[in-house]
């Protein structure tokens, strides 16, 4: 809806309203951080605050320092306030040649941030307000305050996949350009590729086949880094998500217990895909917004492919942002099996994107660590489920929007 000036009085657009939330947020966050401090806002919140600010971004500015000292930081870091190795392939080295170092922290995590929110308005195409307000409510979530906090660069991936999808309808070879892009940046966004699936069958195919050349070259050259990067990266069952949190969070005393799960995580895992083809070729589905599919694709499949990868943080859930003007459209417009699964799969993504705060109560209960982490996991396990049969429905659906070259 365009912004409009009636006799009834002013109206503004989902957008507008968006941007006006946001400000709201933010002008509370800044009023209760200025009389309480921020770390303490953030801690009721659920967030954990670590010194100094943007700490993940310092992985990448301690890189150029270490680099200066003949060292490679994939390797030894003492650039970074914790000795951690850099985790990134080495292309984002190209930036200490640019001369980026410890001193660019701040402003680097700061840009990080305003990518991010600045990228919410170039997928969103219009909105209805009341995904404006869903939105908004979503955006500011610990998960998201979370990944502003450490100035984390999953933030920056989504807002190159952001990118893309303004381009996808315009250019889907442009589409394909971002989306490998954030691929060499950081590896797992090559999961937004998604939405090729949107494509005529020829060009679907053509891009694909492009797609596919680059991972398995840039996988081939770089399999020493890789290796690298996986081992670098810390994995932590604490304001995390994935398959192999529960069994991972479970203590020594329950290594009977440990081992069992973790044996059945991934059977189960199996169930639920071949659950949910089943589910979603006998659910009809013949509604939605080629504006918000393409973004629905992008943000479903990269949360269900690094849920199944194994533990990821939560700053990582922000890629969920993608799905919920589908969702809302899919609420609004669908079927009635369609809307209501929809529905229940849109209020456990704020339910995941929240869990940090919303389930701190539990704690006070007997047993109440074990029952937080249960309703950590059924939540992340339900958004799982619902993504995934919400999407097998749109791509059997023979009435699904396609795009050509």
């Amino acid at each position: 809806m365009n912004t409009q000036s009636t006799s009834h009085g002013y109206s503004i657009s989902g957008k507008q309203l968006l941007a006006l939330l946001l400000l709201a947020c933010g002008v509370v966050f800044a009023v209760l951080s200025q009389a309480f401090g921020y770390e303490r806002v953030l801690g009721m919140m659920g967030v954990p605050v670590l010194a100094p600010p943007f700490l993940d971004v310092r992985t990448i500015t301690g890189g150029a320092e270490s680099v200066r000292e003949g060292l490679d930081p994939m390797i030894s870091n003492p650039g970074d306030p914790l000795n951690r190795p850099l985790n990134y392939p080495r292309i984002w080295q190209l930036l200490y040649d640019a001369g980026l170092s410890s001193r660019h922290a701040v402003p680097f995590g700061i840009a990080v941030g305003a990518a991010f929110l600045l990228s919410l308005f170039a997928f969103t195409g219009r909105l209805r307000k009341v995904t404006a307000v869903v939105l908004a409510a979503a955006l500011c979530s610990p998960a998201v305050m979370f990944g502003l906090e450490r100035g984390n660069t999953d933030l920056l991936m989504f807002a190159i996949v952001a990118a893309g999808l303004w381009f996808f309808p315009r250019s889907p070879w442009a589409f394909l350009a971002t989306v490998i892009a954030a691929f060499l940046l950081k590896l797992y966004p090559i999961a937004a590729a998604a939405p090729l699936l949107l494509l005529d069958r020829k060009l679907g195919l053509k891009l694909a086949a492009v797609a596919a050349i680059v991972v398995v070259l840039y996988i081939v050259l770089t399999w020493d880094d890789i290796q690298f990067i996986l081992s670098n990266t810390p994995r932590s069952t604490d304001y995390s998500f994935g398959v192999e949190v529960l069994w991972r969070s479970l203590p020594d005393r329950n290594a009977g217990l440990r081992e069992i799960i973790s044996y059945l995580t991934y059977p189960a895992a199996a169930v639920l895909v071949i659950a949910g083809y089943y589910i979603a070729r006998s659910t009809r589905l013949d509604s939605g917004s080629g504006d918000y599919l393409a973004a629905y694709y992008a943000g479903a499949a990269v949360y269900i492919v690094v849920f199944l990868f194994g533990t990821n943080w939560d700053y990582r859930l922000v890629f969920l942002l993608f799905t919920i003007p589908q969702l809302v459209e899919w609420i609004k417009t669908a079927s009635n099996r369609i809307c209501w699964i929809s529905y229940g799969t849109l209020v456990f993504i704020l339910a995941v994107l929240w869990k940090s705060m919303l389930f701190q109560w539990l704690l006070q209960l007997p047993y109440g660590s074990f029952l937080q982490l249960l309703a950590n996991e059924a939540t992340g396990w339900l958004v799982f489920s619902g993504l995934l049969i919400l999407l097998l429905a749109s791509f059997l659906a023979k009435s699904r929007p396609q795009i050509s070259a």
